[in-house]
């Protein structure tokens, strides 16, 4: 399940999500009705909110496909 993500003076905070289910292949399943209440408004309290668990990235050098495409480019207009 995705998370949301807001501020406040106490700190970040993340509640659960609307995005029930997302994959490069099979798309992304979007549920409106599980968007907290006032999120996207000024003054949203996000005290339910729970803390982030902070994790480092995992490091080294970005390599293999990823990067060895060409570019996607127009071949017809």
């Amino acid at each position: 399940m995705d998370r949301l993500m807001s501020s406040a003076p106490t700190g970040v905070r993340v509640h659960p999500g609307p995005i029930t289910f997302s994959c490069v292949y099979g798309g992304e399943d979007y549920d409106a009705r599980l968007e907290p209440i006032g999120w996207n408004q000024p003054g949203f309290d996000d005290a339910n909110g729970e803390k982030p668990e902070v994790v480092q990235g995992p490091g080294g050098i970005l390599r293999g496909l990823s990067a060895a495409a060409p570019p996607v480019r127009a071949i017809e207009t």
